[in-house]
């Protein structure tokens, strides 16, 4: 839906050479009963994957692959989550990265250990579980496992940055070092 929408044509006409494109799909891709959405994880999704790599390298930018995150799913022990909530769709993209030569952070993984770490209940403010009446979009609240609170962006987004210092290169050169590299502290947020 994101490529028949125009998003993609829209990436296309504005990202440029040294440019970064992160490109994070899965979560809608597998639902069979939403035909506008769903895709073949070894076949039409890794096609997708693919015209959004093509057009990053068009223009000289750098494509990064980033498996989905995992949904907060536990299982009945209250400690770990349900196996296979992506299917086989991390491991399609990972494949597909590993042929094109595209770096994956894989997310899926990284994101599981870090749930299962905290537990069910302290992550529960990470994702979109909110009371009626706190968010207008949501008068009646909300009880969802995939979509996330401020704090559970921030928590995962330390996961992709991490990952991302790994890979070394161009990539880790995206981060500064606070005490070193940036002249004015006083513009650092925490």
């Amino acid at each position: 839906s994101f490529i028949a929408e125009g998003r993609l044509d829209a990436i296309d006409k504005r990202i440029g050479e040294g440019d970064f494109l992160f490109i994070q799909f899965g979560h809608n891709d597998e639902k069979k009963q939403d035909p506008s959405r769903y895709t073949e994880s070894f076949g039409s999704y890794q096609e997708n994957l693919l015209k959004f790599i093509d057009v990053a390298r068009k223009h000289g930018a750098h494509p990064v692959l980033i498996t989905p995150l995992y949904r907060r799913k536990f299982n009945e022990d209250g400690r770990t989550l349900v196996e296979g909530t992506h299917l086989d769709y991390p491991e399609a993209m990972i494949e597909l990265g590993k042929r094109e030569n595209v770096p994956v952070i894989d997310l899926c993984t990284s994101s599981k250990a870090l749930i299962e770490q905290f537990g069910e209940k302290a992550t529960r403010k990470w994702f979109m579980h909110v009371e009626p009446g706190i968010y207008p979009h949501f008068p009646d609240g909300k009880e969802d496992d995939t979509h996330l609170q401020y704090e559970g962006a921030y928590r995962f987004s330390q996961l992709i940055a991490e990952d991302m210092k790994k890979l070394g290169g161009v990539y880790a050169d995206l981060f500064i070092d606070p005490d070193s590299d940036y002249e004015d502290p006083a513009m650092l947020i925490d």
